[in-house]
């Protein structure tokens, strides 16, 4: 009977030890997901929401004979164009 009863120990220890392993990937995986987001929101830059595109000569030729404020004119007209 002792040896049934050192085997049941050992077994329980063993699934406790199992279960206490999973909690702790499970816990860590968790973790990780969080430390990335976290680092993912600080370090967006400008860069992370342009877009770039292509300007045609022709575009830019008839979009030259505009007014003084041509950043805020091209602006508009690509916005018509797209």
């Amino acid at each position: 009977m002792t040896k049934r009863r050192e085997a049941l120990i050992v077994v329980s220890i063993s699934v406790f030890v199992a279960l206490l392993f999973l909690l702790a990937i499970y816990y860590n995986e968790k973790t990780c997901m969080l430390d990335y987001k976290l680092w993912d929101v600080d370090t967006v830059t400008v860069g992370d929401f342009t877009v770039e595109t292509a300007i045609s000569r022709r575009m830019w030729e008839e979009f030259q004979p505009q007014t003084e404020n041509k950043i805020a004119d091209f602006e508009k007209h690509l916005r018509e164009e797209v």
